[in-house]
């Protein structure tokens, strides 16, 4: 089975589906090779599981772990930083950029939330055999026109009269960043992007966390049927006791990857009775096309001037229906409307949108997923130990990421690279 391109946004040609497949698998196997069990239960052939795509996997697209460590106030100022913010706590598969304009006044204001699902991994294979496409990929997201220069650098001013392995080199470099894949890295490209296409713009998730390989992995690692032994009696592992027996305990505080590898192990290990003897699951697989989506957005606790908000101002593109990469909210540059206008009412509290934090939280983002049907049961199990429940707020990355990027913001100092990989 050939994986289309993600969203099925883009008609590409045969060389890029051909490198974006391989590394596909090269992922699946590097998971399968690593973790502890066999590929019997995430499948990488669509085509084995009959049926259509679910939304078995989905979570909160706001950053969670700035909430965890602090509290709301604190995540909404840290994740709407500019780019200081998305480079650190945009780690949901969900990336967002605001559109300010200056009204008849002079002042700067809020005029649209953009936020993207897409994988940096396709932009950059995209980038490396195809200039046209990946610039026609930038002006449909930007509607205008977008200079190779842009997307290659300075120094590359027709990308078609240098080799592919170059213009990959130099699109990280210019709009992607590193992603910390090998390669890249040895290349000397930076892990944020040297341009500023892709930070002022949500183009493409451009946070490592954000990446083909971690969305494969959060996966793969829910897949597999943990059990443990308490007192003489086997049960289904909770979902802390897993991430404790692997060390993997910094990406238990997101919205993504608990709920990721939740939302898995729920479907491989529906239940167990007490002796092992007796288990039901079913087997999982990534939809075609492999990919990150919005779920849903919904504007029901939003209103403008007293009102609902208006259904033209959510755009979607960058895919088809269920498969969406893009989002777009807020009025149009011909309305005279702003999107600080916009209030978001919570429970009887109501608060005015300052920011793209309050858009993220009405949204939830996925990979599609099929879901084999359910059968009995004899694995090789992954027994781990009883271990005690998680305190996010004790969580490593408060102390390394999100407490000194308080500092900085309180002193509006550029943060370093700050992240828990």
């Amino acid at each position: 089975m050939r994986y289309n391109s993600p969203g099925f946004a883009d008609n590409a040609k045969p060389e890029v589906i051909d490198d974006w497949n391989q590394q596909i698998q090269a992922e699946f196997e590097r998971q399968y090779t690593d973790l502890p069990v066999s590929r019997a239960f995430l499948l990488n052939d669509p085509t084995a599981i009959p049926g259509d795509p679910v939304d078995a996997v989905h979570w909160g697209a706001d950053p969670a772990e700035p909430r965890f460590c602090l509290n709301a106030d604190w995540a909404r100022k840290l994740s709407d930083w500019g780019a200081k913010g998305r480079e650190v706590f945009h780690d949901e598969y969900c990336e967002y950029t605001v559109v300010t304009k200056v009204d008849a006044t002079g002042k700067v204001r809020l005029k649209r939330f953009s936020a993207t699902t897409e994988l940096a991994e396709w932009w950059t294979t995209v980038a490396t055999h195809d200039p046209d496409g990946v610039q026609a990929m930038a002006q449909e997201v930007l509607g205008r026109p977008v200079a190779f220069r842009e997307l290659y650098g300075d120094d590359i001013g027709d990308p078609h009269t240098v080799a592919p392995a170059v213009r990959r080199i130099k699109f990280a470099t210019t709009v992607a960043g590193n992603g910390r894949h090998d390669d890249l890295e040895a290349a000397k490209v930076p892990t944020d992007p040297v341009g500023d296409l892709n930070r002022s713009n949500a183009l493409f998730m451009a946070q490592p966390i954000n990446g083909l390989d971690d969305l494969i992995y959060i996966v793969a690692f829910g897949s597999q049927p943990y059990v443990v032994d308490e007192g003489g009696a086997y049960r289904r592992a909770n979902l802390f006791e897993i991430f404790n027996n692997y060390g993997t305990t910094y990406l238990a505080c997101r919205n993504a990857d608990p709920t990721a590898a939740q939302g898995a192990y729920d479907q491989v290990l529906k239940s167990v009775s007490a002796d092992r003897a007796h288990a039901r699951g079913s087997q999982i697989a990534f939809a075609d096309p492999i990919g990150m989506y919005f779920r849903t957005f919904t504007t029901d606790q939003l209103t403008h001037n007293g009102g609902a908000v208006p259904a033209s101002w959510t755009k979607w593109s960058r895919g088809r229906d269920g498969f969406y990469q893009h989002l777009e909210f807020g009025p149009g540059d011909d309305e005279d409307a702003y999107l600080d206008e916009v209030v978001l009412s919570v429970g009887a509290a109501t608060h005015p949108i300052v920011g793209g934090y309050q858009i993220a939280q009405l949204i939830e983002v996925g990979p599609k997923v099929l879901i084999g049907a359910e059968t009995n049961l004899n694995p090789d199990w992954v027994e781990i130990p009883v271990s005690n429940a998680l305190d996010c707020r004790q969580a490593q990355v408060c102390t390394k990421v999100v407490k000194p990027m308080q500092q900085m913001y309180l002193h509006q100092t550029a943060p370093a690279a700050l992240r828990i990989a």
